[in-house]
């Protein structure tokens, strides 16, 4: 055991999810030297937690002070975010002011009133992000999370056919090489009706980029939407949406892709 760790620690010092530790303190377990010479098989049993977050507890006290903690120097951040190429939106005017585009590692915000062309913004860059690398795109897929009805597969098609043909004629590139069958194929599309399936859909999305690790996008169109008419508890509102945003950071700073929220303008609430 290393002598760093201090067995006086409080537990509620380590980055634990709030539900573990509440258990952990029911049970007594307050300290890392309450818990730190436990196998994970009798923690789990007395705190009355899964094994797996029995074994990730033990892990995380028995590390020296500090390991769970990750740093970077700001120049090692810097040289990531410039190493990231962004997603160009094939508007010159919008990619200039988002200094080239969609960024990947971040959140992104749109918003305006209805009809501005949120949606389409959206659904350009589903395409967008799928462009071959020699056309200045990632060659990634794309998740979108609608929550409106807005996705619009018609017009998903009208702009996928304006993009490869764009690419054929200023690239020379090839039919077989990108075709509106493989655009379609790699966008995934969730519909989320009411507020508790935009939760669900969130808190999964980590696992099912795990089999989609390829994907470099994920929207939602709109995050405020349900908010606006399910939901009238404010304090109950703004506890959920800090859930979905902060797990949706989480994704894109982990994962290096792009998250973008859309947002109406009128969503004064």
């Amino acid at each position: 055991m290393s002598t760093s760790i201090t067995n006086s620690r409080p537990i509620c010092t380590y980055p634990i999810p709030v539900s573990i530790q509440s258990k952990l303190s029911k049970a007594g377990f307050l300290t890392t030297g309450s818990v730190v010479n436990l196998r994970p098989s009798e923690l789990s049993s007395s705190a009355e937690i899964s094994l797996e977050d029995a074994a990730d507890v033990l892990d995380l006290v028995r590390k020296p002070n500090g390991l769970f903690l990750e740093t970077k120097t700001a120049l090692e951040i810097l040289r990531e975010e410039q190493g990231n190429c962004p997603i160009v939106t094939m508007s010159q005017n919008i990619d200039n002011l988002l200094n080239g585009g969609v960024p990947l590692s971040k959140v992104t915000e749109i918003s305006g009133i209805a009809g501005v062309g949120k949606t389409q913004l959206c659904l350009q860059l589903c395409v967008t992000v799928q462009m071959p690398e020699e056309c200045g795109g990632l060659k990634g897929h794309a998740v979108f999370i609608d929550t409106e009805g807005s996705f619009n597969a018609s017009r998903l098609q009208d702009m996928s056919q304006a993009c490869i043909k764009h690419c054929r004629n200023s690239m020379n590139l090839a039919a077989e090489n990108w075709n509106f069958a493989s655009i379609t194929e790699n966008i995934f599309v969730f519909r989320c009706k009411e507020v508790t399936e935009l939760l669900s859909c969130v808190m999964i999305l980590k696992e099912f980029l795990k089999t989609h690790d390829q994907v470099k996008l994920i929207v939602i169109d709109s995050l405020a939407f349900h908010f606006r008419h399910d939901m009238e508890n404010a304090a109950l509102r703004s506890r959920v949406l800090h859930k979905i945003a902060a797990e949706l950071v989480r994704i894109a700073v982990e994962l290096k892709l792009a998250v973008l929220f859309v947002y109406s303008k009128l969503s004064c609430w």
